[in-house]
């Protein structure tokens, strides 16, 4: 038995993965500028460092996490970026437009 390809029209995919990334990677941008700002510079002594890549993670998981709440928001009331990636004609795939390019040149209909 062959599944089907098509998708159900009851199910939604309750993600948005690309919201998801643009939220938290700019929010994490954002502080992690601050936290350059604030700290004036990057830290060079190895205690700094470690330091600062703690609260790096830190902040990472927070990001994450704010960004999938905003992202589930936003895909709960609709709000969806552009896909560039989503055809309209896709659907049609298997229409093969007629022009000499197109035709088989050891074919003797023409």
């Amino acid at each position: 038995m062959e599944r089907s390809r098509e998708p159900s029209p009851t199910r939604q995919d309750p993600n948005n993965y690309r919201l998801w990334g643009l939220i938290a990677g700019g929010l994490f941008a954002v502080l992690m500028a601050l936290n350059l700002l604030l700290a004036k510079g990057i830290p060079t002594q190895p205690h700094e460092l470690t330091d600062f890549l703690q609260v790096a993670f830190a902040e990472a998981v927070v990001c994450g996490v704010i960004g999938w709440v905003f992202q589930a928001l936003a895909v709960v009331f609709g709000l969806r970026p552009p896909n560039p990636f989503l055809d309209e004609q896709a659907q049609d795939f298997d229409d093969v437009p007629d022009g000499p390019a197109l035709r088989d040149p050891t074919d003797k209909k023409t």
